[in-house]
C-alpha cells in the first residue's frame, strides 16, 4: 500500500484540474515503477493505491520486487522534490507477503480484480502504523525473511496491528 502524506493539506487550496495533475505526475512515474518490477496496481484510491506482486503470475522474487520498487519510489521520489518538478510530496509504504484469496470481485455490470486476506490488512495498518512512527516504508518480517537488502534497516520493531491478536515485528527501511 502506497499514500501521500498531507494530500488532504495539499488539496485544500486546489482547483479539482490541480488536484488532478498532480496526481497523474506523480502516479504515473509510481506506477511505471510498480510495472517494471513486475507488480500490478489493482487499485488507486484518492491520494494512494494498492499493487500487488505475485499475483496472478508467481515470480521466485516477488517479495524482493515489492521491496525494490519500494525503494526506487522514494528513490525518484526525492530526485523529483530536490529538481522542482513537484510540490514537494512524501509518501507512505506498507508492504507485507502471505497467502491471499485473489479473483474478480463484483456484479456482471462492474468487476474488477481483487485480493483479500488478513496479509492484505496487514500491509494496509503498515502503511498507516507509517504516520505514528514518523517513517516511509514498512516492511514486515514475512517480507524481511526473503528478500536481500545491500543496508541494514533503519529500525526494526514489534507493532500491534487492530484486529490482529499478536505483535509482530515490522522493518523500517527510509
Amino acid at each position: 500500500f502506497l499514500d501521500i502524506r498531507n494530500f488532504s493539506i495539499f488539496a485544500q487550496n486546489k482547483s479539482p484540474e490541480e488536484i488532478i495533475a498532480y496526481q497523474n505526475n506523480v502516479f504515473s512515474f509510481i506506477i511505471e515503477i510498480i510495472n517494471e518490477n513486475k507488480g500490478i496496481v489493482t487499485q488507486i484510491m484518492g491520494d494512494g493505491l494498492m499493487a500487488i506482486f505475485g499475483a496472478p503470475i508467481e515470480h521466485d522474487n516477488d517479495c524482493q520486487l515489492a521491496v525494490n520498487s519500494a525503494l526506487e519510489i522514494n528513490k525518484e521520489l526525492k530526485r523529483r522534490n530536490e529538481a522542482g518538478l513537484i510540490p514537494e510530496t512524501v509518501i507512505r509504504i506498507g508492504i507485507n507477503a502471505g497467502e491471499v484469496v485473489t479473483g474478480n470481485v463484483g456484479t456482471s455490470e462492474r468487476k474488477q480484480y481483487s485480493v483479500t486476506g488478513q496479509p492484505v490488512i496487514i500491509a494496509a495498518r503498515l502503511e498507516q502504523i507509517n504516520k505514528e512512527l514518523d517513517t516511509a516504508i514498512l516492511i514486515s518480517e514475512s517480507v524481511y525473511t526473503r528478500v536481500k537488502l545491500n543496508f541494514k534497516p533503519i529500525n526494526h520493531q514489534a507493532v500491534v496491528i487492530k484486529g490482529i491478536t499478536e505483535s509482530i515485528t515490522v522493518y523500517q527501511l527510509v
